[in-house]
């Protein structure tokens, strides 16, 4: 088949982004975010989208799933670079996204793991504390470990592990109290 030039520019940009030629929806979802030309550019110039696909030899069993979870993953990545320092916790997170229409944390779990956002938020990925790390951290700031929820409140002002951390390292929030009380040097 002999192509015009308008159609070989057209089938180039198909390759460069062959993985979103899967659908319609797809395909006109990605080219808008990207500024590519819409399916039905090729439609008009090729008569068919399945002319299109034969050239570029994308067969029936190309997985459309994988083209559509790219582009929720890139979408995601877009969110997560702007709003990614809202990122707290789970609670936290999903509150601040109904308040702004965004993914839900269980959404972005699905494409990431809680280490890559983290990462892709720009998020410090949060340090494995022992009991030697804590205890004189506690020590230092004894007059704020007194409860779960002042010492909450005091380490989230000063960047300071959060009473969850005690208690994941040393079993319970008692079992952290005792261990920072009868400390000795």
């Amino acid at each position: 088949m002999d192509l015009t030039e308008k159609q070989q520019e057209l089938l180039e940009i198909a390759k460069q982004h062959r993985k979103y030629f899967a659908t319609r929806t797809i395909w006109d979802e990605y080219a808008k975010k990207h500024d590519l030309p819409r399916m039905s550019s090729y439609i008009y110039r090729f008569g068919s989208v399945q002319k299109v696909k034969d050239l570029l030899e994308i067969t029936p069993n190309y997985s459309q799933t994988e083209a559509f979870i790219e582009l929720k993953k890139e979408e995601i990545r877009t969110i997560l670079k702007e709003h990614g320092s809202q990122i707290e916790n789970r609670t936290q997170w999903d509150d601040y996204a109904k308040e702004h229409k965004l993914p839900t944390y269980k959404t972005l779990v699905n494409y990431f793991s809680w280490e890559e956002i983290l990462k892709l938020s720009g998020r410090p990925k949060k340090r494995k504390f022992t009991e030697d790390d804590l205890i004189p951290i506690a020590r230092a700031h004894l007059d704020h470990f007194r409860s779960v929820g002042k010492w909450n409140d005091y380490a989230k002002e000063h960047d300071l592990p959060s009473a969850m951390t005690f208690i994941r390292t040393f079993g319970s929030w008692k079992l952290a109290r005792n261990a920072v009380l009868s400390f000795n040097r």
